[in-house]
C-alpha cells in the first residue's frame, strides 16, 4: 500500500510435496495474491532467471511488491548461465507532453485569482521545478504527508499539510481557492479538496486523473517534465493578494506553534523536541517517522528541508515502520545521517531490530517517545465517543534495550538533556 518496489523471495516445501498439507506448507500464492503486483511460484529451475528479471521490472514499473515462491528443491538444480537480464536497460514509460494542454492549464491559472497547489510524492524528483513554479506564478502550496519537505517546510509559500494532521492555514486557503492544481498526488481525503471549484491534475497514472474529484484539465505526464514546460511557456505573476493572505496566515500559524513549545513545562515536550531536532539535523538528514503521535507532532513541529528526505508509512499507516525504515535508509545511503522517531508502542513491536542495526553496523539516531500509552489510539477512542480501553503500556527502559542489543542508550528526562544528546549524536 505504500507503493515501495520490493522483491520478496519466499521459501516453500519441496515441489513434490506441494498440495499434500505437509509440515510448514503454506499456500503463499493465495496469501500474497491480493497485495502483490507480481506473484509466481517457481516450478522449473531453468525459468528462474527470466522470472526473477520480470519480477524486478514489474516491481519497479508498478511500484509494488513482487513475490517469488521457491520450493526447497529448486536451488539444488544446476542451470545454464546464458540469460541476459533486461533490468539494466529497463525504462519507465515516457509520457509525451502536449503543449496545448500546458497552454490550457496556464490560461486557466491566469484567469483565476486564487489558485492553490496540492502536491504529492510524485514531485520528489522535481523539487527545483516545483519551487520555481510556485514562485513564478505566486501560488501557495500544500504538500501531502509523504511529500513533506519536498519544498522547504519554512518556505513562505508552504502551508504545510491538509487534513486532521494539517494546518489551519492549509484548510482555510483551500476553502478560499478558486482553482486547485493537483500534482503527483492521489490524495485520498476527498472532503478536504474543495470540489466546488475548477481543478487541474497532473499525474503519470491515467487511472488517478479525476479519481478523487472532477478536474477540468487532466494531464498525464511526469511532474518534472510538465512543470518544466509550465515554467517555460508562462508569464510571471508579479502580485497575488491571495498569496499575501496565505503568507500572513502561515506566518501567524508558525508564531502560534512557537508559543506552544515555548511555554513552561516539565519533562520533555514533544513539540519542542521536534523543533530542536530540526534545528540540529544536518542538511542531508533522512527522516524516518513512525505512525501515531510521532506522526502528528512531526507533521506540525518538524521542519523538513528539500535537501533532506522524509519517509513514513503514509498509506498503510502501520506502526513500527520507523526502525526498519531507518535501517533501510542507512543501508541505501550509508554516508547520510538517519534520524528516526517512534512511540513506545511502535518501538515495542519491532525493538528486536535494534540487534539488526547493530549487527550490520548501521549507525542512526533513534528516538523513542515513551509515555507508557498508545496515545493516538486514545485520541481516536475519545473522538469516537468511546471509553479508553487497552491503551496502557508497561514501563520499558528502551535505553537499556539498546544497550542489551549492543548499541548506545540514553534515557532523557529534560529538554536540556535532549539538547545535549542530539549535539552529542548529531551525525551518527
Amino acid at each position: 500500500m505504500d507503493h515501495a518496489p520490493v522483491l520478496a523471495i519466499l521459501g516453500q516445501v519441496q515441489s513434490k510435496l506441494l498440495n499434500t498439507d505437509f509440515f510448514q506448507e503454506v499456500d503463499t500464492h493465495v496469501l500474497f495474491d491480493d497485495v502483490a503486483v507480481y506473484n509466481k511460484i517457481i516450478m522449473d529451475p531453468q525459468s528462474l532467471p527470466r522470472i526473477m528479471d520480470e519480477a524486478i521490472r514489474t516491481a519497479i514499473a508498478k511500484k509494488g511488491v513482487a513475490v517469488l515462491t521457491i520450493p526447497d528443491d529448486i536451488p539444488d538444480h544446476m542451470i545454464k548461465d546464458n540469460f541476459t537480464p533486461n533490468v539494466d536497460n529497463f525504462q519507465m514509460e515516457n509520457y509525451k507532453i502536449d503543449d496545448n494542454q500546458i497552454k490550457q492549464a496556464l490560461e486557466m491559472i491566469k484567469i483565476h485569482s486564487n489558485p492553490i497547489v496540492l502536491a504529492g510524492v510524485g514531485i520528489k524528483h522535481a523539487k527545483k521545478e516545483m519551487k520555481a513554479f510556485i514562485e513564478k506564478y505566486k501560488i501557495p502550496i500544500i504538500l501531502t504527508m509523504p511529500a513533506k519537505g519536498l519544498v522547504d517546510d519554512d518556505h513562505p509559500y508552504n502551508l504545510g499539510q491538509l487534513g486532521k494532521l494539517g494546518t489551519k492555514p492549509a484548510f482555510e486557503m483551500m476553502q478560499k481557492a478558486d482553482l486547485v492544481i493537483m500534482i503527483g498526488t492521489d490524495y485520498p481525503y476527498a472532503p478536504y479538496l474543495n470540489k466546488k471549484v475548477d481543478a487541474i491534475q497532473i499525474d503519470t497514472n491515467a487511472d488517478r486523473l479525476g479519481k478523487r474529484r472532477h478536474v477540468n484539465i487532466a494531464i498525464q505526464a511526469d511532474a518534472k517534465e510538465a512543470l518544466t514546460r509550465l515554467n517555460e511557456l508562462g508569464e510571471s505573476v508579479s502580485n497575488r493578494p491571495y498569496l499575501d493572505e496565505a503568507i500572513s496566515k502561515i506566518g501567524q500559524w508558525r508564531s502560534w506553534m512557537q508559543d506552544v513549545y515555548s511555554k513552561k513545562h516539565q519533562g520533555v515536550l514533544p513539540s519542542l523536541m521536534f523543533h530542536n531536532l530540526s534545528q540540529s539535523a544536518p542538511s542531508d538528514t533522512i527522516w524516518s517517522i513512525d505512525v501515531g503521535t510521532s506522526t502528528a507532532f512531526g507533521a506540525r513541529f518538524l521542519t523538513a528541508k528539500a535537501s533532506q528526505d522524509y519517509t513514513i508509512s503514509a498509506w498503510l499507516g502501520t506502526m513500527g515502520c520507523a526502525l526498519p525504515g531507518a535501517i533501510a535508509a542507512k543501508k541505501a545511503f550509508p554516508d547520510r545521517p538517519v534520524y528516526a522517531v517512534a512511540g513506545d508502542g511502535a518501538t515495542a513491536m519491532v525493538m528486536q531490530d535494534f540487534a539488526t542495526a547493530v549487527k550490520y553496523d548501521l549507525p542512526m539516531l533513534y528516538i523513542v517517545l515513551n509515555n507508557k500509552l498508545l496515545a493516538f489510539i486514545e485520541y481516536e477512542q475519545q473522538s469516537a465517543g468511546q471509553q479508553n480501553y487497552g491503551i496502557s503500556l508497561p514501563k520499558i527502559d528502551f535505553a537499556k534495550v539498546a544497550e542489551a542489543c549492543g548499541g548506545i542508550g540514553e534515557r532523557i528526562t529534560t529538554d536540556e538533556e535532549f539538547k545535549a544528546a542530539i549535539e552529542k549524536y548529531r551525525n551518527p
